[in-house]
């Protein structure tokens, strides 16, 4: 049987004290294409699991820089 309230509870944390990271990434256009809201997404170089709260500087065509995300760590 599945306890529902444990995923409220996960959320709920989530909220009220969130482990925000941002970092740099290389991003293509079809990274971009492929992201989903409220889909957790796993970085190794952390080794845990993310949501993509904030995308900033993605332009695929003038850009010299990596484009920067804004990540909340899932508990």
């Amino acid at each position: 049987m599945y306890d529902i309230e444990g995923e409220y509870y996960t959320y709920q944390n989530m909220v009220l004290e969130p482990n925000i990271f941002v970092i740099k990434k290389w991003l293509t256009l079809y990274d971009v294409y492929k992201l989903k809201l409220f889909r957790r997404y796993y970085f190794s170089e952390f080794g845990d699991y993310f949501f993509i709260n904030k995308i900033s500087g993605f332009n695929p065509i003038k850009s010299l820089t990596s484009t920067e995300l804004e990540l909340i760590k899932i508990k």
